[in-house]
């Protein structure tokens, strides 16, 4: 029975060194994965900093540029533009509106054409009418 003891205690052991190696095996293969993953920011970090780097570039030439051009003498350039605009604009405005009205005076007064050329075509009609119905009564 001492050798069986020491069979099963020997076993015993094995079984917790597989147990030991099997979590060192997922230690090192979570370790793999993380230094893929550190390799992928890596990278992604260094690209980050050369584009920081070239829009760091860019924004200074746009300072330069700005710095070398008159901003005061183009803004009041562009409030010129807006003030003559503006002016354009009411003007456009008054002008459409003269014209709205002079089209509301002519529609009125084609109403009122359309009403006399009825009212004639119908007096006209009447006249026909009424001739007809003589010559009807001149015949009988």
């Amino acid at each position: 029975m001492n050798q069986t003891n020491k069979i099963l205690e020997a076993e015993q052991n094995l079984q917790q060194m597989v147990q030991e190696l099997e979590r060192m095996r997922n230690a090192v293969s979570l370790l793999a994965n993380s230094e893929k993953q550190v390799s992928a920011v890596i990278s992604s970090t260094q690209t980050l900093t050369k584009q920081v780097e070239q829009f760091s570039a860019n924004c200074g030439i746009v300072i330069n540029r700005l710095n070398s051009s008159d901003l005061l003498t183009k803004l009041q350039n562009l409030e010129s533009v807006q003030v003559r605009s503006s002016e354009a604009t009411q003007a456009s405005f008054s002008s459409l509106n003269d014209r709205i009205s002079q089209l509301e005076e002519l529609i009125k007064n084609s109403q009122k054409f359309n009403k006399r050329l009825i009212l004639t075509a119908l007096l006209i009609s009447l006249f026909s009418l009424a001739g007809v119905i003589l010559l009807l009564l001149k015949l009988f």
